[in-house]
């Protein structure tokens, strides 16, 4: 966890107990060297109150394989990838539909053979009733009935139902203006906080959501054309999975000026090739 107290850098003498010096140095640095002789904990060292200290030596700060992302200090940035699930399964493709004829055929071979030799009747199995019972109730087995309009509305959250669908958020700048909601950590604040904090800043608090676990799912760096105020040449995002509830964005008029709902493969044509790079591994395009 961020505020373990074990981690602590030699070489810098930075101890690693806040989530800003956690993640700026944590584990997802490259070149990490333990001395496993050297970090072994002393029993005896329980009883007397007194925790033997690992050691992480950094040997630099080259982040991510990138040779061209020489950062020295990075701004920490919480973000959220806010997924609204399918509502309704998708058509079946060919393929599919053929092996359900052709299973259907053999069920209806057997149960001819059944019936001639056992003089038993067939009845609906319980797994069909409760298929039927679900279709009539809520039709979650049905394809979308969305007209083309409607899927084509992008603020529209009940578009592409058989598809999951993502939000993604405009600033209003010259370019790289499409992204995740997101913004920077602020001190008392866990990564987890910072990004829920963001979206209920930047969307509203109407948007109502569910966050899946206290660990980020992915993970972005990038170099800043200039360091800021506070001496931040570059930032790392960390992105948090979070499931749509109910509601809809809020836009604060001061930070964005549009929204949008998203597949995987539509997303791929609004943000940069480096951002839907960190996160094509945790997006699903169905």
């Amino acid at each position: 966890p961020a505020s373990h107290p074990l981690y602590t850098t030699s070489s810098a003498s930075e101890t690693l107990s806040t989530p800003s010096a956690f993640f700026q140095a944590g584990p997802d640095t490259a070149d990490i060297e333990i001395d496993t002789q050297e970090d072994i904990v002393d029993e005896r060292s329980f009883t007397d109150a007194k925790l033997t200290t690992p050691t992480r030596t950094l040997k630099s700060r080259t982040h991510y394989d990138d040779p061209a992302l020489q950062v020295t200090q990075f701004r920490l940035v919480g973000a959220c990838i806010v997924e609204r699930l399918p509502r309704c399964f998708p058509p079946r493709t060919q393929a599919e539909r053929e092996y359900d004829e052709e299973i259907k055929k053999q069920d209806e071979a057997e149960w001819k053979v059944r019936t001639k030799q056992y003089k038993v009747k067939r009845e609906t199995s319980v797994l069909e009733k409760t298929f039927a019972e679900m279709e009539r109730r809520f039709g979650i087995l049905k394809a979308s009935k969305n007209t083309p309009e409607e899927d084509a509305d992008l603020k529209n959250i009940e578009r592409r139902l058989d598809h999951r669908l993502y939000l993604i958020v405009k600033k209003n700048r010259g370019e790289h203006q499409w992204q995740l909601p997101q913004g920077g950590w602020e001190e008392g604040e866990t990564m987890r906080q910072c990004a829920e904090r963001e979206l209920r800043e930047e969307c509203g608090k109407e948007l109502s959501t569910y966050t899946i676990g206290n660990a980020p799912s992915a993970h972005y760096a990038y170099a800043l054309p200039s360091p800021d105020s506070q001496g931040n040449d570059g930032a790392k995002v960390f992105f948090y999975r979070m499931y749509h509830l109910e509601g809809k964005p809020t836009l604060d008029e001061n930070e964005l000026i549009d929204y949008a709902w998203v597949t995987k493969k539509e997303m791929n044509t609004f943000l940069s090739p480096e951002l839907f790079g960190a996160l094509d591994d945790v997006l699903v395009d169905f």
